[in-house]
């Protein structure tokens, strides 16, 4: 008789994987499930989920919401991150017209690095001036007390 074909498990990376494993027997002879990657008591893993709880916020770009998560506080931050992006998502549709929510989303991105790069120049070149006018401002004081310690000993 040929052998039977064996079932294949499920073993897609989303998916957890799970193994029967026989508890101590003081409730009676009924095998656990138990994750294999989870070695955790119960109250272990629960005071992990409370510690990793996340504010939920919806935001809209491009016309489509989506759900994202962050610290609690810190929504009205990433709302106005997403309005920005938003914003910038509406700049890129009026001048390329139509076009998909991939791309449309990745010139938003490609714009908003520009903006910000160029505020990271502008800033390094500010801390260069200022860099430069504190050495001036320290030459001239030299000068000064060189002047006064010149005419006190005349």
């Amino acid at each position: 008789m040929p052998a039977s074909p064996r079932r294949r498990r499920d073993r897609s990376p989303g998916r957890p994987q799970y193994r029967a494993r026989t508890a101590r027997r003081d409730a009676g002879s009924r095998s656990v499930l138990r994750h294999t990657g989870d070695r955790s008591s119960a109250g272990e893993r629960i005071a992990r989920k409370d510690q990793l709880r996340m504010a939920q916020v919806w935001v809209t770009v491009g016309g489509r919401r989506y759900a994202l998560a962050c610290k609690d506080g810190e929504e009205p931050r990433l709302q106005r991150l997403a309005a920005t992006v938003a914003a910038k998502a509406v700049d890129v549709e009026a001048t390329l017209g139509q076009t998909s929510e991939p791309r449309l989303l990745l010139m938003a991105a490609l714009l908003l690095a520009d903006e910000l790069l160029e505020a990271r120049d502008t800033l390094s070149a500010a801390a260069q001036t200022i860099a430069q006018a504190d050495a001036a401002r320290e030459r001239l004081e030299q000068l000064a007390a060189d002047l006064e310690a010149g005419a006190t000993n005349d």
